[in-house]
């Protein structure tokens, strides 16, 4: 029976599904009735798509600001704490809230630092901004050709702007030093990263209970 006329829920659990006559007798003057008038049904799921063993919003730098001098300045206290040659990573960026009228740069994130290589990630995943340190420790410059599925974005001179898509990513995972975690601490924070995110489902659910 790949498709059924009726189902039944009680306490948030499918307690019967087959034809109106199969589940009519279940029907009591307590229950809501609700007619679909023919529309296809189909179980909801809701991905939280948490990444707890990694928590990085916690641990790196919240790039979540509205002006390129703010994220320079956050930047810079993460880059004066860390050993030179080690990654200063920004997260969370969002181009479109700067108020700025125009882009992050290579330039900009060189202001930060030139001892270490740093990264802006965007909150979509998909494209990340470089110092000119990152560029050269992956041995890319403007002539270096885009790999297949990415892009190392330039400007109308042909000058590396910092911007980088997709699988161009990859030119940077083995390059720098990163910082190690033991076992032990690996665990403390995905321990913390958990009770962020479980406090933020409960956030959802009271709300979504009002």
């Amino acid at each position: 029976m790949p498709r059924a006329e009726v189902f039944a829920v009680k306490h948030g659990r499918f307690v019967a599904v087959g034809s109106t006559a199969d589940i009519r007798n279940l029907v009591s003057r307590n229950t809501t009735v609700v007619n679909a008038e023919g529309m296809f049904v189909s179980a909801g799921f809701i991905d939280t798509h948490c990444h707890p063993s990694g928590v990085n919003e916690l641990y790196g730098v919240n790039t979540d600001l509205r002006t390129i001098r703010e994220i320079k300045e956050a930047l810079r206290k993460k880059a004066a704490a860390t050993p030179p040659g080690y990654w200063v990573t920004g997260l969370k960026f969002d181009d479109t809230k700067l108020e700025e009228r125009r882009p992050l740069h290579r330039k900009d994130l060189d202001e930060v630092s030139k001892d270490h290589p740093v990264a802006v990630a965007h909150r979509g995943g998909h494209t990340t901004w470089y110092n000119s340190k990152a560029f050269e420790l992956a041995g890319i410059t403007r002539n270096t050709p885009d790999p297949e599925d990415g892009r190392f974005f330039r400007d109308e001179d042909g000058e590396l702007q910092g911007q980088v898509a997709e699988r161009a990513h990859n030119a940077f995972n083995r390059v720098g030093k990163r910082e190690e975690l033991t076992p032990e601490e690996q665990r403390q924070r995905a321990q913390s990263g958990m009770k962020i995110h479980v406090g933020v489902a409960h956030g959802f659910g009271s709300h979504n209970g009002a």
